[in-house]
């Protein structure tokens, strides 16, 4: 299996990744994870005007979610 790159933005130390690029690399539609976000099953942070995901609980919930 090809290794999957992953677009994410650094910010104070942290790195995040967006929704649509979370939905990407979970392999789900990027209608899905907007409603994973609004069912509070994935939190996000809101910085200025945009939504991202820490990419340490998009990874902790990708374990969850394949039963690791």
């Amino acid at each position: 299996m090809a290794q999957q790159t992953l677009e994410t933005w650094l910010i104070n130390r942290q790195e995040y990744v967006t929704p649509k690029e979370a939905a990407r690399w979970l392999g789900i539609h990027h209608k899905t994870i907007l409603n994973i976000i609004l069912d509070g099953k994935l939190p996000v942070v809101r910085i200025e005007s945009r939504q991202f995901i820490e990419l340490d609980v998009l990874k902790a919930y990708e374990d969850r979610r394949r039963g690791r």
